[in-house]
């Protein structure tokens, strides 16, 4: 996917040429001026079609659980006679119906017969295991006998790695792999990283000042981002499987690390890195969550290694890191983190380097920096939000 900047800068024609908006200006501080630039201007839309449009919609249907689906991917499908939407569905998460096998169910509820005519579009290829809660879904796709099937991308997990989409060409189906393949990719990139690397993809969440502190010198962070941002973080909370924090920042701010979407609160899963061997029953985040929730990795092991072990035997999947910069830069120096979400608000702080990423680092020249690839800008009130990655996971099977 590319770039996309959405909420405009305010560039305006002057005497000296394109003169664009403070926020433009900020965003040329920020990054190198050509990459600054490519955001400055929205991606033109990718060519629409007909299918496209139909996978997107797809694809929409997939993120529309609000909670974690992990370990499983998030999958839509959608079935069509006519160019006329007959059933649709998501995979709600682990143990329950996969999306493709409630379409079905949905369809022939409705009394509909005529598969054969129809169209199947999914984001994920049917799987075709045992080794699971639910009944493999392949078997009740070729049953089917549909038309045509279109699916986003193969699944990587080797118990599948094609082989279902073999099977639906054997049987006569006309299948079209790779259909918006890029975007369902990147819906799934935990999922990818779990089936690829054996380990936990890592969304790293910063909120800082225009000059990169995440508090003043004495602390204090409450609040650099505004209420727009905030309301983003507790979004990817509840989407997200679990919660990373170090324990100074814990223990320094007293976060409680729920999710609050409007008036619900919901608990969710905690990794406390470092801190004494025993977190005080009185902590906020355990009194928000439940001792059972929070998990605490000890001080001085190799992050690596522990996240290996953490996705083998926890189960654990994804982690939405927020902080604080020590920990941020420990992951970074490790090459762990594979998504950041940087919030920059409350204009210039200053002061020391202590509550900065990397303060001891002594890069020689800009070719040493870490590499991150920004996709996304957005203006959130009087913050500036800005999104990329620094890996890309893509399914390998053709």
């Amino acid at each position: 996917m590319g770039i996309s900047f959405f909420s405009p800068l305010g560039a305006s024609e002057g005497r000296g040429g394109r003169q664009h908006s403070l926020a433009a200006r900020i965003l040329l501080h920020i990054f190198d001026k050509p990459s600054a630039e490519r955001l400055l201007v929205k991606k033109s839309a990718q060519p629409s079609s007909e299918k496209a449009d139909w996978m997107r919609s797809c694809l929409e249907l997939a993120d529309s659980p609000k909670d974690s689906c992990l370990p499983n991917p998030r999958v839509g499908a959608l079935i069509l006679h006519r160019n006329k939407v007959i059933s649709k569905a998501f995979h709600a998460g682990p143990g329950k119906a996969h999306a493709e096998a409630l379409a079905i169910q949905r369809a022939r509820s409705k009394g509909f017969r005529k598969f054969s005519e129809a169209s199947l579009y999914i984001n994920l290829e049917p799987c075709c295991h045992l080794n699971k809660r639910t009944p493999p879904c392949l078997p009740l796709v070729l049953d089917c006998q549909f038309k045509e099937i279109f699916i986003a991308h193969p699944d990587p997990n080797p118990q599948v790695a094609g082989r279902s989409i073999r099977a639906l060409r054997r049987s006569g189906a006309k299948v079209e792999v790779g259909l918006l393949k890029e975007e369902a990719e990147d819906l799934n990139q935990a999922f990818l990283k779990n089936q690829q690397e054996g380990m936990p993809l890592v969304r790293l969440k910063a909120a800082m000042s225009f000059d990169g502190r995440w508090a003043c010198p004495n602390g204090e962070s409450k609040w650099i981002s505004g209420e727009r941002s905030r309301a983003l973080v507790h979004h990817w909370r509840a989407k997200s499987q679990f919660i990373g924090i170090g324990y100074e920042s814990l223990k320094r701010d007293g976060s409680r690390l729920n999710a609050r979407l409007g008036r619900r609160s919901k608990p969710k899963n905690i990794l406390v890195f470092g801190g004494p061997k025993r977190l005080g029953k009185n902590l906020p985040v355990i009194k928000a969550n439940g001792m059972d929730r929070v998990h605490q990795i000890p001080s001085g092991v190799d992050l690596r290694k522990s996240l290996q072990t953490l996705y083998k035997e926890k189960g654990v999947c994804e982690i939405f890191l927020e902080g604080g910069p020590r920990l941020a830069t420990s992951f970074l120096e490790a090459d762990l983190v594979d998504h950041w979400m940087i919030f920059y608000g409350r204009g210039l702080i200053g002061g020391s380097a202590r509550y900065t990423i990397g303060a001891d680092w002594a890069l020689k020249s800009p070719q040493e920096s870490i590499k991150f690839q920004p996709q996304r800008v957005e203006l959130l009130g009087s913050d500036v939000f800005v999104e990329g990655k620094l890996h890309v996971y893509r399914s390998r099977t053709k």
